[in-house]
């Protein structure tokens, strides 16, 4: 079964606004993934990974489950 390995960073950018980085990667190469799809679900803020496999989402403050998906791998939600 084949995954994608995350990383998160989460900053208040401004009081009402956070800033979710990081990059996807490959679990089992640890290459980075171009146009994953990183998604706070039950809204319309998400981004793609680029080609480093890095990604920017600037969303409202609050908590949000987070959907990252790409085809060919196995869809990962985390939950905050």
């Amino acid at each position: 079964m084949i995954c994608i390995s995350y990383s998160v960073n989460i900053a208040q950018t401004e009081s009402r606004y956070s800033e979710i980085t990081g990059r996807v990667r490959d679990f089992e190469t640890n290459k980075p993934l171009a146009g994953a799809n990183v998604v706070a679900m039950n809204t319309n803020y998400g981004a793609a990974s680029n080609l480093k496999g890095k990604f920017e989402v600037k969303l409202p403050s609050g908590t949000y489950s987070i959907k990252f998906s790409m085809v060919g791998y196995e869809d990962l939600i985390i939950d905050n």
